[in-house]
C-alpha cells in the first residue's frame, strides 16, 4: 500500500485515496467473483500462531531471568538497564497476549468471513431497491466490523502489537548484542571501546547467562514480528475488501 504506513493509518479517508491505485490494477485484471474472495482469504493465510504463543511464553521467564540477574546486585551489571528491560518486555507482554487472542480469533473464523464474503460479493449487483442496499451496507459493516473489532473503520491498534512495540523490542535486542546489560566505565566510554572488547573482562558465568537472555529476546522479537504483520494483513485486507465493493459498484 502506498499511503498506509501504519496501523493507525487506517480510515475512511486513507482507504479511499488507497482505493485509487488499486481500482486501476483491479480494473486491469478484472477478476471473477470467485477470484476476489480467493484474493481476500488468501490475506489471511498465516501459520504463525507457534512463533507468537512460543515468544508469548518467553516473556515472563526472561523478566523473571534478568530479575535474577539485578537480585546479584553485581558491580559488573548495569542495574538501570536491566530494570528498563524488565519494564519493556512487560509492557510488551500485554500487546502480544491481546494479539494472539485476536490471531486466534480471526483464524477460528476463516469460514464463517469466508462465507460472509461469497454471500456480499454475489449479491451486490443484484441489490436493486433501498432496502436491499442498505441490508447489504450491514452485511458489509458485520464484517469489516469482526475483522477490525471496531466499528469506524479503524482498527484498535493500540490494544495490540503496533509500531511502538516493534520499535521497542528492536532496540531492545540491538543494545543487548552491544553489551546493554554490562557496566562501562568511563575510560571504555571515552576510548569508544566497542563491546567485543569490553566483554574479555567481563566473567564467563555472567556472559552466559545474559547470552540465553538475549536469545530468548530474539525469540520474543520473532513473534512480535509475526503479530505486527498479521495485523498489517487485517488493515490489507479491509482495504482491498472496500476497493473490491467500489470496482463491483461502479
Amino acid at each position: 500500500m502506498l499511503y498506509i504506513h501504519q496501523l493507525r493509518d487506517l480510515c475512511p479517508k486513507t482507504a479511499d485515496i488507497e482505493s485509487v491505485q488499486l481500482l486501476r490494477e483491479i480494473k486491469q485484471k478484472s477478476p471473477s467473483n470467485d477470484q476476489i474472495i480467493k484474493n481476500l482469504m488468501s490475506l489471511l493465510e498465516f501459520s504463525s500462531m507457534e512463533v507468537m504463543q512460543d515468544s508469548l511464553d518467553r516473556i515472563n521467564p526472561t523478566i523473571e531471568g534478568i530479575k535474577s540477574l539485578i537480585s546479584e546486585n553485581d558491580p559488573v551489571l548495569e542495574a538501570i538497564n536491566l530494570h528498563r528491560a524488565v519494564l519493556m518486555l512487560a509492557e510488551i507482554f500485554g500487546g502480544l497476549e491481546n494479539n494472539t487472542s485476536y490471531f486466534n480469533e480471526i483464524m477460528s473464523l476463516r469460514e464463517d468471513i469466508e462465507c460472509r464474503l461469497k454471500d456480499v460479493i454475489y449479491s451486490i449487483k443484484s441489490a436493486g431497491t433501498n432496502k436491499e442496499k442498505n441490508a447489504l451496507n450491514i452485511k458489509i459493516n458485520e464484517i469489516l466490523n469482526k475483522m477490525l473489532r471496531s466499528d469506524n473503520f479503524t482498527l484498535r491498534y493500540e490494544i495490540l502489537i503496533y509500531e511502538k512495540d516493534i520499535a521497542r523490542i528492536n532496540d531492545l535486542h540491538e543494545s543487548m548484542i552491544n553489551g546493554f546489560f554490562f557496566h562501562i566505565t568511563v575510560k571504555e566510554h571515552i576510548d569508544r571501546l566497542n563491546f567485543d572488547h569490553i566483554k574479555q573482562r567481563i566473567p564467563s558465568e555472567k556472559l552466559e547467562k545474559v547470552n540465553e537472555i538475549t536469545k530468548n529476546i530474539l525469540e520474543i522479537k520473532k513473534g512480535i514480528d509475526k503479530a505486527y504483520e498479521f495485523n498489517m494483513s487485517i488493515i490489507k485486507f479491509s482495504v482491498f475488501f472496500y476497493s473490491y465493493i467500489k470496482w463491483i459498484n461502479s
